[in-house]
C-alpha cells in the first residue's frame, strides 16, 4: 500500500511538472508566433531553441506517465491531456522556424514531426483531408505544374485552397471565443475540451499545409545544390557546403542514459529516433571514420598539387636566378647609368 502511494504521488508530481513546463514552452511559443520583426535575429533564435528544449522536456514527461495508447480513440482521452497530443507539431513548427545553415536537416526533422502528428491523430479517429501528405508525393512540392497540366485540375486545386483557409480562419476565430469564454468560467470542462479539440483540428490543417510548404521548400534546395559551383575536379566547393564534417545527421529527439529508458521514451512517439548517449557516440565515431576515410583522398590530391606547384616555383626561381647571373656576365656594373658616362 505505501509503495502505490508513492507511485500515485510521484505521478502526480510528474504530472505537475509536465504542466509546468508545457506552460513554460507554450508561452515562449507564443511569444515566437507574435513576433513581427528579423527572423534572423539572434534573440529570437535563442528563444526558438529554449522553446524546442521544454518541448522536448514535456515530450519526456509525457511519455514517462504513459498518457497515450494505440488502443484507444480520441474520446478516451482525459481532456487536459488532449493538448499534449499537439506536442510533435509544436516542435514541428519551431524546427521550420531555425534558420541556420542546417536548413535542410531542420526541414527533414520538421517534415518527420509533422508527420509523426498527423499519423497520431488519424490513429485516434481524426480527420485528416489530404492524405497525400503523410507519403514523399504531395500534390505540391513534389509535381511540377508545367503547360501540361490540366486547367481543370489546377482551378480545383485553387478552389481546395481557398476552402481550406475560410475553414482555417473559422476554427481561428471559434477558438479566440472559446478561449475568452474559458477565461471566465475556468472550471467549463465542456468548453474546454472543444476548445482543446478546436486546436487540434487547426493543428492538422497547419501541420499539412507545413508538409507542403517543406515539400516545395526541400525541391528548390535541391536546385541550389546542383548550381552550386564546383572546382575543376567535379568536386562540389566546401566553402558552400554548410554541413560540418563529423556531425551526426537526422532528427534526435531525445537522449537516454540507458536501453531501459530507451524503450520507455521510444514509446510515446515511436517514429522518433531515440539513442542512448552510447549509441549516440558510437554513431558520431562511426560518421567522424567515414569522414576522415572521404577526406584522405582529396587531402593527398591537395597535397600532390601543391608539390608540384612548388616544384614549379623552385623551376622557375631556378630560371631566374640563371637569367640575373648571365644578365649580370654581359652588363658590367654601372652601364645605363648616366653619371659613370665619359
Amino acid at each position: 500500500a505505501c509503495v502505490g502511494a508513492n507511485m500515485a504521488a510521484a505521478m502526480e508530481i510528474s504530472d505537475l511538472s509536465l504542466r509546468e513546463v508545457f506552460n513554460k514552452a507554450l508561452s515562449l511559443y507564443k511569444e515566437i508566433e507574435s513576433f513581427h520583426g528579423n527572423s534572423l535575429d539572434e534573440a529570437h533564435q535563442s528563444r526558438i531553441r529554449e522553446a524546442i528544449k521544454e518541448f522536448e522536456h514535456a515530450t519526456v514527461l509525457v511519455n514517462g506517465l504513459a498518457l497515450f495508447s494505440d488502443n484507444e480513440d480520441i474520446n478516451e482521452v482525459t481532456t487536459p491531456s488532449i493538448r499534449y497530443l499537439m506536442l510533435p507539431s509544436l516542435l514541428g513548427q519551431l524546427q521550420t522556424k531555425l534558420t541556420d545553415k542546417k536548413r535542410r536537416e531542420r526541414l527533414e526533422t520538421g517534415k518527420v514531426y509533422f508527420r509523426d502528428f498527423l499519423h497520431r491523430c488519424s490513429r485516434y479517429g481524426l480527420e485528416i483531408r489530404d492524405r497525400s501528405v503523410l507519403t514523399d508525393t504531395t500534390k505540391e512540392g513534389e509535381q511540377e505544374l508545367d503547360s501540361r497540366s490540366d486547367v481543370g485540375s489546377m482551378a480545383a486545386q485553387r478552389q481546395s485552397k481557398i476552402d481550406e483557409y475560410r475553414r482555417m480562419k473559422a476554427n481561428e476565430e471559434r477558438l479566440a471565443q472559446l478561449e475568452e469564454a474559458l477565461k471566465r468560467q475556468t472550471d467549463d470542462e465542456e468548453n474546454e475540451r472543444k476548445y482543446y479539440m478546436l486546436q487540434l483540428n487547426v493543428s492538422i490543417q497547419k501541420a499539412a499545409e507545413e508538409l507542403k510548404s517543406i515539400a516545395q521548400e526541400i525541391k528548390i534546395l535541391e536546385h541550389m545544390e546542383k548550381a552550386k559551383p564546383q572546382d575543376r575536379r567535379g568536386h562540389t566547393s566546401q566553402a558552400a557546403s554548410s554541413d560540418a564534417v563529423g556531425q551526426p545527421k537526422g532528427p534526435f529527439l531525445i537522449l537516454t542514459r540507458d536501453k531501459a529508458q530507451k524503450e520507455v521514451f521510444g514509446a510515446g512517439y515511436p517514429s522518433l529516433p531515440t539513442l542512448t548517449v552510447e549509441e549516440f557516440y558510437e554513431q558520431r565515431y562511426r560518421q567522424q571514420m567515414v569522414a576522415a576515410a572521404n577526406e584522405t583522398p582529396r587531402l593527398a590530391e591537395a597535397s600532390e598539387n601543391r608539390k608540384s606547384e612548388e616544384e614549379d616555383e623552385d623551376e622557375e626561381k631556378l630560371k631566374h636566378t640563371r637569367d640575373w647571373d648571365d644578365f649580370k656576365d654581359t652588363h658590367r656594373r654601372g652601364w645605363g647609368n648616366r653619371q659613370n658616362m665619359g
